[in-house]
């Protein structure tokens, strides 16, 4: 696994399949996307002269970064649970899996704000 930055943008580079099984990994991930779709709005309002009309011409973009940011507080929150002692036989497994599948769900479903470009 490897971060980059490009152009100010902070870029999660894994080449292999199963590190995304790995929590930390998909952790970064969200972390690189939550931060990186915040710094983007942010330089686009400064930009602008009036605050109010960035605000107004970058609401979508800001939608985005706050759903980002929701993400990745409830991906984390999902992982820190599951380093705490969890009752019943199995169930710490299949909500480890369950875990997965949402945090690799919504890795693919925005992987555009994901990929990078990184040396092989």
């Amino acid at each position: 696994m490897g971060m980059q930055i490009f152009n100010g943008y902070v870029f999660v580079c894994y080449h292999a399949a199963e590190g995304w099984l790995k929590s930390h990994v998909v952790l970064q991930a969200f972390e690189a996307r939550a931060a990186r779709m915040s710094v983007a709005c942010a330089q686009k309002l400064a930009k602008f002269v009036n605050p109010e009309e960035g605000f107004a011409e970058i609401s979508p973009n800001l939608v985005e970064a706050s759903v980002a940011h929701c993400q990745l507080i409830v991906v984390s929150k999902f992982i820190e649970k599951l380093q705490q002692d969890i009752p019943g036989k199995g169930v710490k497994e299949q909500l480890e899996i369950l875990c997965s599948v949402y945090a690799l769900h919504l890795l693919h479903k925005h992987q555009g704000s994901l990929q990078c470009r990184c040396a092989s």
